[in-house]
């Protein structure tokens, strides 16, 4: 029952987020929370592996809107997966690139057949969209997302290394910071070894961007934690036994995201006859949140 409700929660919140980008879906279950396309795009084939019509979908999306991707940022992110993870990203990507002329990570056949391919439009003046939007004012790069990011949260003083958490390069944050200082668009307040930066006006920089949704998740984390919870749902047909073991390892690895996410923490397992049971219950209540864009996780920021 719990593994069920953690893979269709899954695929919710993928189907929610591209409905969001423009495919032919109908739930929208987050028209007020700002989508970053690159995690999206890394943890899709992961999240929806089960569902052809929403990776059918999503291929006609990147065929239409590929040159919207930040492919070094994406190839940077693909890396950093689970193993399962990339390999099943990359074996998507493969028909992308065959599709869409992209250079993205890829192993694998093309599909055959492939697909009928449907036209997707992109509903840029969503509020959910704010990032493309900044990709079109600044072109698709580090400095449309470092902007982004810096609105994201407007009060707080943000570092290079921070910021290069999320795929970039800590190089290019670095320089694109000191240039956006010296434009007047940021300011820098010096902080022992490290130099902090926030922007200068963002209500200005909001009104530029038609807009700035006001929940901005960590998306990685998001969807780290769903994998996670994916792989939960895998463990099912093991022994008991087996079971309670793996789900004390991922618990212990579950709670740091859950705590960086504002989400209630995961039960504890240790010397729980039942720690599979509990575990995936919590799981399934966290994933159908998200889904449902009623989690902590995706509260206004």
């Amino acid at each position: 029952m719990y593994s069920e409700a953690i893979r269709r929660a899954a695929g919710d919140l993928a189907w929610s987020l591209w409905s969001e980008l423009g495919v032919s879906g109908v739930l929208r279950n987050h028209p007020c929370t700002a989508i970053d396309l690159e995690p999206l795009l890394a943890f899709t084939p992961t999240l929806a592996h089960e569902d052809p019509r929403l990776l059918e979908q999503v291929l006609s999306w990147c065929v239409d809107h590929a040159d919207r991707v930040n492919t070094g940022r994406l190839a940077t992110l693909v890396k950093q997966l689970p193993a399962p993870a990339r390999v099943t990203f990359e074996a998507f990507a493969s028909t992308v690139n065959h599709v869409a002329g992209t250079r993205w990570p890829s192993a694998g056949p093309v599909w055959d057949p492939l697909p009928r391919l449907r036209p997707v439009s992109l509903p840029m003046g969503r509020p959910a969209l704010v990032r493309l939007r900044a990709r079109a004012l600044c072109g698709v790069g580090t400095r449309a997302d470092v902007l982004c990011d810096l609105l994201a949260r407007p009060g707080a003083w943000s570092t290079a290394a921070a910021l290069a958490e999320a795929g970039h390069s800590k190089r290019n944050v670095a320089r694109t910071l000191s240039e956006l200082e010296a434009a007047g668009i940021a300011v820098r307040l010096p902080s022992g070894n490290a130099l902090r930066f926030r922007l200068a006006n963002p209500a200005a920089l909001a009104t530029v961007l038609g807009g700035v949704p006001p929940a901005n998740p960590e998306w990685l984390a998001v969807f780290e934690l769903v994998t996670m919870l994916l792989d939960l749902a895998a463990m099912e047909g093991n022994s008991s036994t087996v079971r309670r073991v793996q789900a004390n390892t991922l618990r212990d690895a579950a709670a740091p995201l859950a705590e960086l996410l504002g989400l209630a923490a995961p039960p504890q397992t240790r010397g729980e006859p039942e720690a599979w049971e509990l575990l995936a219950s919590w799981g399934a209540a966290q994933v159908d949140g998200l889904a449902g864009g009623s989690s902590a996780a995706l509260r206004d920021a």
